[in-house]
């Protein structure tokens, strides 16, 4: 080995020496061999409480997020990650208590609360503001097309169904279907049509009742 060679390798190792005391002198935290730690507690200072509770004090106190959004969870819930019964068993412990009166009957077919809660949990019933349903409801279709997250079993099923019973319906059950179901929601719930002053696709009314001719029209079913 020259001179040379000595001295760049004297260098080497005393950069490399200083290297190893300077990382020898740095303080040794708790997490050790982490060099960085950082982390988010969104419940700091509440871990008394009950996990809850806790969360909800946290969001109101610090506007800390404790849970993943809603729709994060629906996700997961199509993807098979939650399943149909961990769903119910959170309903069941979290869920709202139940009311006096649980269950109702819709034409021929008894629902549940339960089954509305869970229905909701999964794709969602929100409050539609009033002064967007009329955008909504004619502008995205809702009166005439499915919804996109409809189970494919459903969607088939109902439309054999409303075209079995239907006959004037075969050109486009879907549409048939549901604007039926929003005229007979309208009914039972004694509200007016905010769509009545607008152009759109009618079925034959579900009520059957005689059009113009002196004939009724064939009743879609919608339970």
């Amino acid at each position: 080995m020259n001179r040379l060679e000595q001295d760049c390798s004297k260098v080497t190792s005393w950069k490399w020496l200083r290297e190893i005391v300077d990382e020898a002198c740095q303080p040794i935290g708790p997490y050790w061999p982490m060099k960085t730690f950082a982390y988010y507690n969104p419940i700091r200072d509440l871990e008394h409480l009950p996990f809850a509770r806790a969360i909800e004090e946290a969001n109101g106190l610090l506007g800390a997020q404790g849970f993943l959004p809603v729709e994060e969870y629906r996700q997961f819930f199509f993807q098979g990650r939650i399943t149909l019964s961990a769903l119910e068993r959170a309903i069941r412990r979290v869920g709202p208590p139940l009311p006096a009166k649980a269950i109702i009957q819709v034409g021929a077919r008894t629902l549940h609360v339960q089954d509305v809660w869970r229905i909701h949990a999964a794709y969602g019933i929100e409050i539609l503001p009033a002064m967007l349903m009329t955008w909504t409801l004619e502008m995205e279709g809702l009166t005439t097309r499915f919804r996109s997250d409809l189970p494919e079993a459903s969607r088939s099923s109902i439309i054999d169904r409303t075209i079995r019973e239907c006959e004037k319906c075969r050109h486009d059950p879907e549409s048939a279907y549901l604007h039926n179901l929003w005229k007979s929601s309208l009914a039972v719930c004694h509200l007016s049509d905010p769509l009545s002053g607008l152009t759109s696709f009618h079925a034959p009314d579900p009520s059957g009742s005689a059009n113009a001719s002196g004939q009724k029209d064939a009743f879609v079913p919608v339970d």
